[in-house]
């Protein structure tokens, strides 16, 4: 299992989940990634993904440049 922050403070939506997809796609079943986000709509967008993509939605913790939302990739095809 890896764990894996993306950084991506200072991008607007929809690109916080674009770079997100990108990792998942490099990532294996059981991988963690985590996002920094400073767009705070991105919580939405990103849960809403990892829902329709079936990953796991580990937690968002509220930071002080914005978000850090953390997922478990657990639906590679």
């Amino acid at each position: 299992m890896n764990t894996e922050i993306i950084d991506a403070k200072g991008l607007k939506c929809p690109m916080p989940v674009i770079k997100l997809q990108q990792a998942v796609r490099k990532s294996e079943n059981g991988d963690e990634l985590s996002i920094a986000c400073t767009d705070l709509g991105a919580e939405k967008d990103i849960a809403s993904w990892a829902k329709v993509n079936k990953h796991q939605l580990l937690a968002v913790e509220k930071t002080d440049y914005g978000l850090l939302i953390s997922i478990k990739v657990d639906a590679l095809k």
